[in-house]
C-alpha cells in the first residue's frame, strides 16, 4: 500500500504552532476556504514581517503548512478534482495578494498542486521516508541487515532504552550533533528548551533515549500529529568508540515502542531525505521514499527591492 495516503497531516496543529510563533515572534494563522459555514481546505504557517516585507512560512522544525482537503469524501472524483483546483487558485491568488512572500511544504498525500501552479507559484520536489507501522515482522524484515546486526549488539551489551527522556538530555546530544556536522539551528538553547518543555506538557512529543554505561549516546523527540502519524523532529547522538550504532539502535526501539503502543499509529515520517548523508541513514529503516512539494510565490518580493535598489540609485 502506497504510504503517501496515510501521510497527511491536514493542518499544523495550533498548539504546536503558536509555540514555534511565540519562539520566532511570529504569528500563527491558519487560512481556510470555507462552502457553507464548512471549512473544506487551507494552509496553516506563520507569518512575520522582515525587511518590511510580509512572509507566510512554514518556520524552522515546524510541520507541513501547506495545501490541506478535508470533508471531501462524499465528493465523486470529477467535483473533487474541479473543487480542489478551483481551491488551490482562489487561496494561491489570496497569498499573492496579501503576502510578499509564500513559502508552502506539503504533506506527501498532497500529490497534485496544479492549482498553485498555475496562479504563478514556482514548485519543487523534496523528499521524506515513510515507515509502515502496521506490521512488525515485515517492518524488521526491511530493515537494512547492517542494522540489525547493531541492535542485536547492543541488546547483548546491556543498552537501556528510556522511552521517557528529559529535554537537557536531547539538547545536550542535538549540540554534539550540530557542532560535529557543522551547521546551525536557528533556535538558542533556553528557546528549545522552554519550547521541549511545553510540547511535553501538551503531550505533543515524546523524547527517548538510548544509555550506553549509564549516560545518554542517543536521543530523538518524536512529534504526534493526532492524525495517527508521527514525525521525527530533532535528534542527537554522541559518537566514541562506545557508542556506535547507538542511533540505530534507538530508532528500531521508538518503532517497536509504537508497535506495542496499541494507540493505533500507522506511519512514521522521518521528515526529510534531501541531504545525501541524512537520506542514505535513513534508507536503512525500509520506509518508503515519498516525494514532498514545495511551493513557493516570491515576485512580488523581489520586484520591490529591485525597486527600492533602482530609487536608491536615482532611477525610477
Amino acid at each position: 500500500m502506497d504510504a503517501s495516503h496515510h501521510l497527511t497531516t491536514r493542518f499544523a496543529s495550533p498548539d504546536w504552532g503558536k509555540l514555534l510563533g511565540a519562539a520566532n515572534r511570529a504569528a500563527f494563522v491558519v487560512h481556510a476556504l470555507v462552502e457553507k459555514d464548512r471549512i473544506v481546505g487551507g494552509v496553516a504557517g506563520h507569518w512575520q514581517k522582515e525587511l518590511g516585507f510580509k512572509i507566510f512560512r512554514a518556520l524552522p522544525l515546524a510541520p507541513y503548512n501547506g495545501w490541506g482537503q478535508i470533508g471531501m469524501e462524499n465528493f465523486d472524483a470529477s467535483k473533487r478534482q474541479r473543487f480542489i483546483m478551483q481551491g488551490q487558485q482562489t487561496l494561491a491568488r489570496f497569498l499573492k495578494k496579501e503576502y510578499h512572500l509564500v513559502s508552502l511544504i506539503t504533506p506527501p498525500a498532497i500529490t497534485d498542486l496544479r492549482g498553485f501552479l498555475w496562479a504563478g507559484f514556482y514548485l519543487e520536489t523534496r523528499y521524506t521516508y515513510g515507515i509502515d507501522l502496521r506490521d512488525r515482522d515485515q517492518l524488521w524484515s526491511y530493515l537494512n541487515p547492517d542494522v540489525r546486526t547493531k541492535v542485536r549488539k547492543a541488546e547483548r551489551q546491556g543498552w537501556r532504552f528510556h522511552s521517557e527522556t528529559d529535554a537537557e538530555s536531547l539538547l545536550e546530544l542535538l549540540g554534539k550533533t550540530v557542532n560535529r556536522q557543522n551547521y546551525r539551528i536557528p533556535y538558542s538553547h533556553s528557546t528549545l528548551r522552554s519550547l521541549l518543555d511545553n510540547l511535553l506538557v501538551r503531550k505533543l512529543i515524546r523524547i527517548f533515549a538510548v544509555y550506553v554505561e549509564g549516560t545518554p549516546a542517543a536521543a530523538v523527540a518524536i512529534f504526534n500529529d493526532k492524525h495517527g502519524v508521527l514525525h521525527e523532529w530533532l535528534a542527537g547522538t554522541r559518537i566514541d568508540e562506545t557508542t556506535a550504532g547507538a542511533f540505530q539502535y534507538l530508532f528500531w526501539k521508538v518503532l517497536d515502542f509504537y508497535l506495542d503502543s496499541g494507540e493505533g499509529w500507522q506511519w512514521l515520517d522521518m521528515d526529510g531525505a534531501g541531504h545525501q548523508g541524512i537520506s542514505y541513514m535513513k534508507s536503512h529503516f525500509g520506509g518508503q521514499l515519498l516525494p514532498v512539494t514545495h511551493a513557493l510565490s516570491y515576485g512580488l518580493a523581489i520586484l520591490q527591492i529591485f525597486r527600492r535598489a533602482l530609487k536608491r540609485k536615482g532611477i525610477r
